[in-house]
């Protein structure tokens, strides 16, 4: 799905913003 692949690209691009 999509949602799945933004999810994954907003964690590799702010892996902090999501801690």
């Amino acid at each position: 799905m999509a949602h799945e692949r933004r999810l994954g690209l907003r964690l590799f691009e702010n892996p902090h913003s999501g801690e």
